[in-house]
């Protein structure tokens, strides 16, 4: 129903005051469900990226171990590089290749080039 601007805002003041009375803001039952499936996705997927940084950073941490230790300086010269790859799959085969490399081209040669 429409009503004239002065009654409508009227209203509007009159059932914000009703709501905030008894902290019962209206949401119709399609709504609350939208808004519960959309909380869901977004904790589901906030865990799903928080696995993924923490892999990386876990996976980031063992690269840079590995070439210190195998490599000393120069081998961690190359970590700028290590960091732009960001496939976790592709930074396990380069954390398992540190140990059978023969030198630093080797793994140099495993990682994309410089921008």
């Amino acid at each position: 129903m429409a009503l004239p601007p002065i009654p409508e805002n009227l209203f509007r003041d009159e059932m914000d005051r009703f709501e905030k009375e008894r902290e019962m803001p209206f949401i119709a039952p399609i709504e609350r469900i939208w808004l519960e499936e959309g909380l869901a996705k977004g904790r589901a997927e906030g865990r799903t990226e928080g696995r993924a940084e923490g892999r990386t950073e876990g996976l980031y941490a063992g690269i840079e171990l590995g070439l210190k230790l195998k490599f000393g300086r120069p081998g961690l010269d190359l970590m700028p590089r290590v960091r732009a790859v960001t496939d976790p799959a592709a930074l396990d085969a380069f954390l398992l290749a540190i140990e059978p490399a023969p030198d630093l081209d080797t793994l140099r040669n495993l990682l994309p080039p410089q921008a």
